[in-house]
Formats: structure tokens, sequence, C-alpha cells
């Protein structure tokens, strides 16, 4: 079965809808959805094919379309991860160029941590215009 039933939800995200093919799609449509809610039907493959910003959806008149403020807080917190595990890593480096008191190595270490910390500011990535954009920007 190629068609999907999409409605906006409680979160502000988009609910998608697989019909079994089991039972008809009006007693899907009665008995999954919302009471109430707008919704439309559509085939599988007017979905986004990048899933990367599903958390981003929003249930259009006509289609799904991804909300670009939403988007930027995802890429953000992706950034974030993936900016973690190398802050720790110049932590320990710091460490042990503090140990031996290699003030030109902690210097080069804390420029790299301003850089990482300063990642969820860069213009790339707060000037993005479409996801494609926002994707680009990375550690």
């Amino acid at each position: 079965m190629d068609e999907r039933i999409i409605y906006q939800n409680e979160n502000g995200g988009v609910s998608v809808v697989t019909p079994s093919g089991e039972v008809s799609l009006d007693l899907v449509i009665l008995k999954d959805l919302p009471k109430g809610v707008d919704y439309k039907v559509i085939n599988v493959s007017d979905l986004p094919p990048d899933r990367y910003f599903r958390s981003a959806w929003e249930f259009d008149v006509d289609k799904i379309s991804i909300n670009m403020s939403k988007a930027l807080e995802i890429q953000k917190n992706i950034l974030r991860a993936q900016r973690a595990p190398l802050l720790l890593a110049l932590d320990v480096e710091y460490m042990k160029a503090l140990e031996t008191d290699d003030k030109k190595k902690m210097g080069e270490i804390a420029e790299e941590k301003q850089m990482l910390r300063d990642i969820t500011m860069r213009p790339d990535l707060l000037n993005a215009k479409t996801p494609e954009e926002l994707k680009l920007v990375t550690i």
C-alpha cells in the first residue's frame, strides 16, 4: 500500500500513519487519528525522502515542509553531541600541558576549545536558508 495519512500532532510535528491494508482507509482514519484533526492522504512518494530533520516537519495544506527554526535547533544539538567528546579529550590534553607548565600548548588548546564552543554560533549555520545548507555545517 502506497498511501500514508499525515497530520499535525499535538507536539507540533507531523505524524505519519501507514495503513496495513487489512482494513479500509476510512476505518484507519476513524480509528487511528485524533478526533477532529486535519489530515491528508498522500502517496508515500510525497514524503520527504530525507529524514534527517524529521522532527522539524510541519503539515502544510498540500505537503510536508521543514520548519527551518526547528531544523536549526536540531543541527545545533547534533553539533553539541559531536563536540562533547572532543572537548573532553582536550580537557585531558590541557591538564597534561598544565602539569608541565606548557603555556604555548595550553593556549593552543584553549583556542581549539573556544572554536568548538562557538560552533553553534557560526555564520554558515545561522545564515543557512535550506536544510541542505544546515547539514553542511559540521565539526
